[in-house]
């Protein structure tokens, strides 16, 4: 895509953008990481192509499951954000993935051993 994307106006950019984007947040087998790492790889390609692209304007709230969160985060906490706001805005958060609270306290509780 990124070669493609590089050769087409402004118009079809976002349009590919925003159909890769739908593609990428509607698949099936979702991984919270997957999803963090493959989010930022195109928001860095648009940045340093200088594409005309406002990516995280296409972004919508997703609410996901504790240990996909789980994912996600370990994935965004690995990431150098640093390009991005200088970095006064934690990386998950650029995404908007969220998971039920007391679904993800429920779930960490279960991972700990019993007492």
């Amino acid at each position: 895509y990124q070669e493609l994307l590089l050769h087409l106006d402004t118009e079809s950019q976002n349009h590919v953008i925003a159909q890769l984007y739908k593609k990428i947040v509607r698949f099936n087998d979702f991984n919270g990481g997957d999803y963090f790492k493959t989010l930022d790889a195109i928001d860095r390609f648009i940045a340093q192509n200088k594409l005309a692209c406002d990516f995280t304007s296409l972004i919508e709230a997703k609410t996901v499951k504790p240990n996909t969160f789980i994912d996600y985060i370990q994935a965004a906490n690995a990431t150098d954000a640093a390009y991005r706001d200088n970095a006064t805005t934690k990386a998950y958060k650029y995404y908007q993935v969220a998971t039920n609270s007391e679904a993800l306290d429920n779930y960490l509780a279960n991972l700990l051993p019993d007492n």
